[in-house]
C-alpha cells in the first residue's frame, strides 16, 4: 500500500538530534502536507470541517448559510433562520500502512436574534493515534450591519498536545548518542518545560449578498498571527479566502480562492437538491500550488429539522492506496417549520381531498351505469334498478356538496394567493426604498380588499401598525429638530446657519408621510 510513507515513518527512528522530536513530530506533519488531499501547511492548519462543506471541497466561504460557517466564514451565522447544531466526525486516508488513525472531531452551535446578530460556539479537535492533538475553541458573533452586508468575528483558544514516547523522554543525535552519554542528564530539553502549547487568536469574515441568487464572500483567519512554538517561535500565518456563490432553489454553484504563504489554491463545488428539497448531492474539485488535486463528493438527507451528511474526500495527487477520506454530520435545527413548509402541507391536504372526491364522483358514475344496464336487461330487477337509481341520486346529491364546499375551498385557497401575492409585491416595494406613504396607501388596498374575506390578513394589519409607528417616530424627531432650529433662531443665528439647518431637516423628513410645512415656509423666509 502507502510504501512512501511507511519508508518515511520507518526512517523517522534514525534521524532524531537534540531538537529531533518535535522535529520529528514536524517532519510528520508535513509528510501529510506533502500529500495530503487538502491543503495542510503546519498546526492549525486547514482542514475543512463539515461533511457538507467537504463534498463541495470547502468552496463555503460565499455559501454559509448553515452553522458550518462559525468555521468558514463567521459572517453567515446572522444569516440564519433558526438556531443550529452540528456534530462531524471525519477519518483522514483510512487504510495506513503503519495502522496509524488520523481523525478529525468539530462540533458548533449557533443562535441567532432578532435584533442583536447571531452568536456561535464552535469545538474542533485534530488526532493522530496518541502522538500529536489539536484542539481549537471559539466563540463567534455576526451582525447584519446593512440590508445585505454582514460582518462576523471569532475569538480562538489554538491548544496543541505532544504525546509522549521513549523518544520523547531521551534525546538522541544522528550519531546515535543519547542526552545521558554527552551530559550525564536524560529527557529531551525540548520537552522539558512542556508538551502542550495554547495561543489565542481571532477570524474575520464578510458576506454579501448582491442579490437573491448572488452571493461574495470573503474571510481572513489567524489575523493575529499567534506563536505556538515549544521552544523556538512558530507562527502561524495568515490565511485568505475569497468566493462567489449561486444560488437557485434546488442547486447552488461555488467558487473560491485560498491564499497562504503565498500558496494559491482554488476550490469549486456545486450541490443538487431532490424530492421538495429532502436529498441533496454534491461534488467538488481542488487544485493548487504545489500540484495539489482532490475531488470530493458528498449526500445529504433532510427530515424536517433533522439532517445527515457525508462526504468522501479523494486526492488526485500525494497519497496513494488509501481508502480516502470520509467524513459523516449530524445537524439539527431547533424552532417550527418555516410558513413555506407548513403551505406546501397544507396543499397536499388540499390535493389529496380533491383526489378522494374525484374518486367518489367516478364510482358515482359507475354505479349509474350498472342501473342503467339492470334496468335493460330484465323487468324482474327493475325494482332493484330503481332502488340503486334512488342510492345514486343520493350519492349525486352528496357529490354536488362536496362540490360544492370544493368550489368555495378553491375560492378561498386563491383569495390567499392573491393576498400573499400582493403582500410579497409589497415587500418587494419595501427593499426598493418605498417611503412611508406609498407603503401605507399600499397596505390600506390590500386590507380594504381582504378584511371580511374570510381569509387571514394578520399579517397586514400588524405590517400597517408597524409603519404608522415609524411614521409617529419621524414626526417626534421632526418636532424635536424644528424646535431645535427655532431655538437657534431666536438666539439670533445667522441666515446662512438657519438655511443649511432647516434645508437638512427637509431633506431629511420629506416623503416620510409627515407635515414638514413649518419648516417649508421656514425655509423661504431664509432662502
Amino acid at each position: 500500500m502507502n510504501r512512501t510513507l511507511n519508508q518515511i515513518l520507518k526512517t523517522l527512528k534514525t534521524i532524531r538530534e537534540w531538537t529531533g522530536n518535535v522535529l520529528s513530530l514536524a517532519i510528520l506533519v508535513v509528510c501529510f502536507s506533502i500529500f495530503n488531499a487538502n491543503y495542510i501547511y503546519s498546526a492549525f492548519d486547514e482542514l475543512n470541517v463539515g461533511a457538507r462543506p467537504q463534498g463541495m471541497a470547502g468552496a463555503f466561504t460565499a455559501v454559509s448559510d448553515d452553522v458550518n460557517a462559525l468555521f468558514y466564514n463567521p459572517a453567515g451565522i446572522s444569516l440564519l433562520k433558526k438556531s443550529e447544531f452540528t456534530s462531524n466526525y471525519g477519518r483522514l486516508f483510512m487504510g495506513l500502512d503503519d495502522g496509524s488513525s488520523l481523525g478529525s472531531s468539530f462540533v458548533g452551535f449557533a443562535h441567532p436574534t432578532e435584533k442583536y446578530g447571531a452568536m456561535g460556539f464552535a469545538w474542533y479537535n485534530l488526532s493522530l493515534s496518541g502522538f500529536y492533538d489539536e484542539t481549537v475553541l471559539s466563540l463567534a458573533y455576526s451582525y447584519n450591519i446593512f440590508n445585505r452586508l454582514s460582518m462576523g468575528v471569532s475569538v480562538k483558544d489554538l491548544m496543541r498536545k505532544f504525546g509522549s514516547d521513549d523518544y520523547t523522554k531521551t534525546a538522541i543525535d544522528s550519531n546515535g548518542n543519547t542526552r545521558v552519554d554527552i551530559e550525564g542528564v536524560s529527557g529531551d530539553p525540548v520537552f522539558e518545560k512542556s508538551s502542550r502549547t495554547n495561543s489565542i487568536s481571532g477570524d474575520l469574515g464578510l458576506l454579501y449578498m448582491y442579490s437573491n441568487t448572488l452571493t461574495f464572500g470573503f474571510s481572513a483567519k489567524n489575523v493575529t498571527s499567534p506563536d505556538i512554538g515549544l521552544v523556538n517561535t512558530e507562527k502561524l500565518p495568515i490565511s485568505y479566502r475569497l468566493g462567489v456563490s449561486y444560488n437557485k432553489t434546488n442547486y447552488l454553484l461555488s467558487l473560491e480562492a485560498f491564499n497562504k504563504n503565498s500558496d494559491l489554491n482554488i476550490l469549486t463545488g456545486a450541490e443538487k437538491w431532490f424530492t421538495d428539497k429532502n436529498i441533496g448531492i454534491r461534488g467538488g474539485l481542488l487544485i493548487g500550488s504545489r500540484r495539489l488535486g482532490t475531488i470530493t463528493v458528498g449526500s445529504s438527507m433532510k427530515f424536517d429539522n433533522l439532517s445527515f451528511d457525508y462526504a468522501f474526500v479523494w486526492p488526485l495527487t500525494g497519497i496513494k492506496d488509501t481508502y480516502g477520506t470520509h467524513k459523516i454530520s449530524l445537524n439539527i435545527k431547533f424552532g417550527k417549520g418555516s410558513i413555506s413548509d407548513k403551505a406546501k402541507r397544507d396543499e397536499i391536504n388540499r390535493l389529496q381531498q380533491m383526489e378522494e372526491q374525484r374518486k367518489a364522483i367516478v364510482a358515482a358514475e359507475k354505479l349509474q351505469k350498472e342501473a342503467d344496464i339492470i334496468k335493460r336487461e330484465t323487468a324482474a330487477r327493475l325494482a332493484e334498478a330503481k332502488r340503486r337509481e334512488l342510492e345514486m341520486e343520493n350519492i349525486q346529491k352528496a357529490s354536488a356538496v362536496q362540490e360544492a364546499e370544493l368550489v368555495k375551498t378553491m375560492k378561498k385557497s386563491e383569495t390567499e394567493k392573491e393576498f400573499k401575492d400582493l403582500m410579497l409585491n409589497y415587500q418587494k416595494r419595501v427593499s426598493d426604498g418605498a417611503e412611508i406613504p406609498e407603503r401605507l396607501t399600499l397596505l390600506d388596498k390590500i386590507i380594504k380588499k381582504y378584511d371580511n374575506n374570510g381569509i387571514n390578513i394578520s399579517d397586514a394589519k400588524k405590517e400597517r401598525d408597524s409603519v404608522i409607528k415609524i411614521q409617529q417616530t419621524y414626526r417626534k424627531d421632526f418636532n424635536y429638530s424644528f424646535s431645535y432650529y427655532m431655538k437657534l433662531k431666536s438666539r439670533g443665528a445667522k441666515k446662512e446657519e438657519k438655511r443649511a439647518i432647516i434645508s437638512k431637516i427637509i431633506e431629511k423628513y420629506k416623503g416620510k408621510g409627515i407635515d414638514i410645512s413649518e419648516a417649508e415656509k421656514e425655509f423661504e423666509e431664509v432662502k
